[in-house]
């Protein structure tokens, strides 16, 4: 074979050539190799590979026993940052050298592959291996291989936070699990803020996270927590505000199992969820019965209705207390529903009633989720059944419909008639008693209407 027929070859190669002498001096390269590091031909005379080849941030002090080995006649494989010859760019290369004759002459071979490609791969499947898609924390399986890295007396004390999100089966439940997403994405954020860089902060579970700090005293970690509970106070966040049970425990010896120290931090966290369970729950119901459209005048004018009536019909004080608390929360569900709609002046279109009447199931599965409130959440789920059998959302008729929620529907929609909504002017009392009477047997338990006029009219 001609050594024309060689160069082509040579020069037809996938991978860039470099052939160097014993002592490192380039003879000759491929057209790969140009194009690879762009640089010309004549340039090649006066080049090293370190000085004028290789990024700043290589293990050069390694060269020179690579360089020895390959010479002894060990083949060498390792990879290397390169920059190209204009110094534009930055690229990762693997390398083999390979010491060979030549044409009657003993030279080292170097065949370099760009893997840039693939090392960008590499970092998305490890992105992906150890980060939480949806929140972008770390994972359980990062957090596990940190945590086995980090159990060292190096990084003693070692302190763990273990936090549980509040409200995320109600907010998965009520509002669909992209509002749930959304708040985990939030929880995550409130956790960044409190934490320093070298915290490892992952999603543990299903609503729980978990914090390694190295080399963290547990006073350290408890101001963390606080950090967290401030923030959690600050961040907007609706439909279900943010909010964290939080545990914290610290290994200080080496001989402590920091298993036995996650157990721990998840005891205390389990320990102020029950303290503060009965306030967490009163702050998310406070809170979305704040977004209530009814005024506060008008809601207490509702419940004095309800109240007037319930006495009316016999309801013994149990009932009453039932009674009044239904008045107040009957329409929690209407946090789901977008204010576009809530505020709408026109009339609302038919995909627009399906929304709205979803709210009662909203409330219903909201109220159901708190023991305060379990008792009264069926009866938030009746409120809009109709005697006639023609309510929503079961289609119940007549004593099917539990009493109290009867009770509210003749009270609520007297308020809707006389206060008004975007949707429908206000009218006057009269109008309103007749509106009530006219729907007696159809909308309307007859019995409780009758109860309701005559104590209006009086």
């Amino acid at each position: 074979m001609t050594d024309g027929n060689l160069r082509v070859i040579f020069d037809s190669l996938y991978d860039a050539i470099i052939i160097h002498d014993l002592s490192g001096r380039i003879l000759d390269v491929n057209k790969k190799m140009l194009s690879m590091y762009n640089i010309p031909y004549e340039a090649i005379d006066n080049l090293t590979i370190e000085e004028d080849l290789s990024a700043s941030d290589n293990p050069f002090e390694k060269l020179p026993i690579i360089w020895k080995e390959v010479i002894n006649g060990h083949e060498h494989f390792f990879e290397w940052k390169a920059k190209s010859y204009d110094n534009k760019k930055i690229f990762d290369v693997e390398v083999i050298l390979t010491r060979i004759s030549l044409q009657y002459q003993d030279v080292i071979l170097a065949t370099i592959r760009d893997i840039s490609e693939r090392k960008k791969t590499e970092k998305v499947i490890r992105q992906l291996s150890y980060h939480d898609k949806l929140t972008g924390l770390y994972n359980r399986a990062f957090f596990e291989k940190e945590l086995q890295r980090l159990d060292n007396e190096r990084h003693l004390p070692l302190s763990i936070i273990i936090g549980d999100v509040n409200g995320l089966k109600l907010t998965n439940d009520a509002f669909g699990h992209l509002e749930g997403d959304a708040l985990l994405k939030r929880v995550a954020e409130v956790l960044k803020m409190a934490t320093r860089k070298e915290d490892i902060i992952a999603r543990w579970g299903g609503d729980e996270f978990a914090i390694i700090m190295p080399n963290t005293e547990l006073k350290t970690a408890a101001k963390t927590c606080q950090r967290i509970k401030s923030n959690s106070l600050k961040v907007k966040s609706e439909p279900i505000p943010v909010s964290i049970g939080l545990g914290y425990a610290a290994k200080v010896v080496e001989n402590q199992d920091i298993f036995d120290i996650i157990k721990d931090a998840e005891t205390h966290m389990y320990s102020n969820k029950l303290k503060e369970g009965r306030n967490n729950r009163r702050q998310i119901i406070n809170d979305l019965l704040e977004r209530q459209v009814m005024l506060s005048d008008d809601l207490k004018y509702l419940t004095d209705v309800c109240l007037q009536l319930g006495k009316a019909y016999g309801l013994k004080d149990s009932e009453l207390e039932k009674l009044k608390l239904l008045a107040q929360v009957h329409d929690i569900g209407k946090v789901a529903i977008s204010k576009e709609i809530i505020s709408k002046l026109g009339t609302l279109t038919d995909e627009e009633w399906i929304m709205v009447r979803k709210h009662s199931v909203v409330g219903y599965r909201i109220l159901s989720t708190y023991p305060e409130y379990a008792h009264i959440s069926n009866d938030v789920l009746t409120h809009h059944e109709r005697w006639d059998g023609k309510g929503y959302p079961r289609g119940l008729k007549g004593e099917e419909i539990p009493i109290l929620a009867r009770i509210l529907a003749i009270a609520d929609a007297y308020e809707v008639i006389i206060s008004g909504r975007p949707y429908r002017k206000a009218r006057t009392h009269e109008q309103a008693l007749k509106e009530i009477e006219d729907n007696s047997g159809t909308q309307f338990d007859p019995t409780v209407v009758k109860l309701f006029l005559n104590l209006m009219r009086k």
